[in-house]
């Protein structure tokens, strides 16, 4: 039998700035009404509320993460790694993709080794864009490569969830207000990312997934 997932009632949270990304989000929709009434969610992130906060349930997802977020497509979901029974600033971050299944795909991947890389990593193309690096990693990982210019190659990347010139403004927006830049890896950190941190999730019994970036 599966070990149980991790409850948020057993987790200390501190981590001010989710609170302020909340605020944040609300304030995206009284600024953008027009197309993006729906605030970050527009861009691949519907947030819940701490006080929301449960595993993400899922065949693949890791039994000691609690998911503050999602795309609003297929399950995908965005989750803290839970270490010493605490979430705080400096938790890493992981997506998990039910859908990714495949030889070529992996249905979780290390984002970030911290939220604010996390909201930095997703400055570039928004959230739903951060899936590819599972669904796509050969493709999607070079756009987060710190050789990569998020501005020049903005037309014709490969993206499953482009935005608009909006969504690219409210991206900026996003960042001004934070006061935060977009996060580049090089190859290594993130293969590094993959290694530190892969290990450390607890997952159910009959998990089986390759692990693209081993």
């Amino acid at each position: 039998m599966d070990s149980a997932p991790i409850q948020a009632n057993d987790i200390r949270i501190e981590l001010p700035a989710f609170k302020q990304l909340l605020s944040l989000d609300k304030e995206i929709k009284q600024r953008f009404p027009k197309d993006y009434g729906s605030g970050l969610a527009e861009l691949g992130l519907i947030l819940e509320k701490p006080s929301d906060w449960k595993n993400g349930g899922h065949w693949c997802t890791p039994l000691n993460t609690l998911s503050f977020g999602n795309t609003g497509t297929d399950g995908e979901h965005f989750s803290f790694l839970v270490l010493n029974s605490k979430i705080t600033a400096q938790s890493p971050v992981i997506v998990t993709i039910p859908d990714g299944t495949d030889v070529d795909m992996s249905a979780n991947v290390m984002l970030a080794k911290n939220f604010t890389n996390f909201l930095r990593l997703g400055l570039h193309h928004g959230f739903s864009s951060l899936v590819d690096l599972g669904f796509t990693p050969k493709a999607a990982l070079p756009l987060y490569l710190s050789d990569y210019s998020p501005i020049k190659n903005r037309d014709g990347i490969f993206l499953e969830e482009a935005l608009d010139d909006q969504g690219y403004e409210i991206l900026d927006f996003v960042g001004e207000v934070l006061k935060l830049q977009p996060y580049m890896y090089t190859v290594a950190e993130f293969i590094l990312l993959q290694q530190r941190y892969m290990p450390l999730l607890a997952m159910p019994d009959d998990y089986d997934d390759p692990n693209v970036y081993g």
